[in-house]
């Protein structure tokens, strides 16, 4: 099964999560656990659209590849991380 390190903020009333390697997909919730549900109906509408719109759906980098990117460094510091499991993997999604 393919997973997407989604990285969680908590705020002042709620959490929001995004995904280092699919801009644009992010998700919210009132709790952590609603929040890390939404991440995976987020990250599986997303890739679905990309799909249908013949845009090219990058594989999922480890979290270590994520950790040294300097454009994700602070943001380390300051989330949750989460791997959320891509349901239904469509074929033009690499396993890495």
């Amino acid at each position: 099964m393919v997973h997407y390190i989604a990285f969680v903020e908590s705020g002042p009333k709620n959490y929001s999560a995004y995904f280092p390697d699919l801009p644009g997909c992010a998700s919210a919730g009132d709790t952590l656990d609603q929040t890390v549900a939404n991440a995976g109906e987020a990250l599986a509408a997303h890739v679905g659209l990309m799909i249908e719109d013949g845009d090219t759906v990058p594989p999922p980098r480890s979290l270590e590849a994520i950790k040294t990117d300097p454009e994700h460094r602070r943001d380390m510091r300051e989330v949750i991380v989460v791997a959320i499991p891509l349901a239904k993997a469509p074929r033009s999604v690499a396993a890495e």
